[in-house]
């Protein structure tokens, strides 16, 4: 989850709000010109459609699914939100098609955020009571009232253009000019709905336009449970980090914790305690005794002082093992461990994406 809000950071377009997450993005366009409109009469021709249409229609929006092309690495593809009758978001699904653990799903509910990791065939469950508060900083620019007041500020250097065609059932065309970040943003409205159905994002230079990000908005009032239920497969490993996990911190340091999480897990793995030893692992015991039964751990010979990698935010403790594999002993010379705090858990450590 920390790789996943991490990597929003660098979408080219911000997405949500306060109270009105995703619910507040189809009223985007007309937030972002309201104010413009009123300083700079800009429009050559006085359109039937008012902004204040959109932003009625987006009351009556219970769930949304939104679409992002093209996806850099690492960022969201994909997005179904659902809300309850105060607007308030209940149900969230983000689609990552390609980061450093492969494809993501990550479906978030009842405070708690499931994550299919695709590649690795594992669903793990993480804690999170508010995910607005993660995601707040990317999916600020979706909130009206926050796009008025940054609008306000920059009003002298913007300017906006809405067309409507004469033919009925065309769509309504708003295009935002923002010439200090070299930017133009085009909105596509449905005329009859009054609701965003397109953004597209393009970068200006030199007189030519380059199409950054393009947001789809596919379905609203669509979105059914099916859509937030993880068809993982049969066989999936599930890891529920919410409880049970990790080795409290207590007043040691960094180093010291994570060097008594190696040192639990391989006493356990030699004395076959795999519900312990599964309490500083990032996987269930059977799991563990399932991919380490016909490996017997006789000793630990040495745990080095911890490295700390800074990719993955943990730290690497090196170490040398003395196992039996076959009714032969041999030193067993880790590429890890890698042990980090546990999502969800502050205080509390353990090994994870295995050794």
């Amino acid at each position: 989850m920390n790789s996943i809000m991490s990597a929003q950071t660098h979408q080219p377009v911000q997405h949500a709000s306060r109270s009105w997450p995703w619910k507040t993005a189809l009223a985007a366009a007309a937030a972002l010109v309201v104010l413009a409109l009123l300083v700079y009469p800009v429009l050559q021709t006085t359109p039937s459609y008012a902004f204040a249409q959109t932003i009625e229609a987006t009351r009556s929006v219970e769930s949304i699914h939104l679409r992002m092309t093209p996806v850099p690495f690492g960022t969201v593809g994909e997005i179904w939100a659902q809300f309850n009758e105060n607007a308030q978001l209940v149900r969230l699904r983000m689609n990552f098609p390609d980061t450093e653990d492969g494809p993501k799903d990550v479906v978030w509910e009842n405070e708690k955020a499931q994550i299919w990791f695709h590649a690795k065939n594992c669903v793990t469950t993480v804690r999170e009571p508010d995910i607005l508060q993660k995601l707040k900083a990317d999916y600020v620019t979706f909130d009206p009232a926050k796009l008025v007041e940054q609008l306000y500020e920059k009003a002298g250097e913007s300017g906006v253009d809405v067309q409507e065609s004469a033919q009925p059932g065309q769509p309504i065309i708003i295009t935002a000019y923002v010439p200090r970040v070299n930017r133009k943003d085009v909105y596509t409205v449905d005329s009859k709905s009054k609701l965003l159905l397109r953004r597209e994002i393009y970068l200006v230079t030199d007189g030519s336009e380059l199409l950054e990000l393009t947001t789809e908005y596919l379905d609203y009032n669509q979105v059914d449970d099916s859509a937030f239920m993880l068809d993982a497969p049969p066989d999936v490993m599930r890891v529920d980090m919410t409880e049970g996990v990790g080795i409290e911190q207590g007043a040691m340091t960094d180093e010291e914790v994570a060097t008594k999480v190696v040192r639990q897990f391989f006493e356990a793995m030699i004395a076959k305690d795999y519900a312990k030893a599964s309490q500083a692992f990032s996987g269930p015991p059977e799991r563990l005794k399932k991919s380490w039964e016909k490996t017997n751990f006789t000793r630990i010979i040495s745990i080095g002082a911890p490295e700390p990698t800074q990719e993955t935010r943990s730290f690497r403790v090196p170490c040398k093992i003395e196992v039996q594999v076959n009714g032969k002993t041999n030193t067993f010379v880790p590429h890890g461990p890698f042990v980090r705090q546990v999502y969800g858990r502050p205080g509390y450590w353990h090994i994870h994406g295995g050794i």
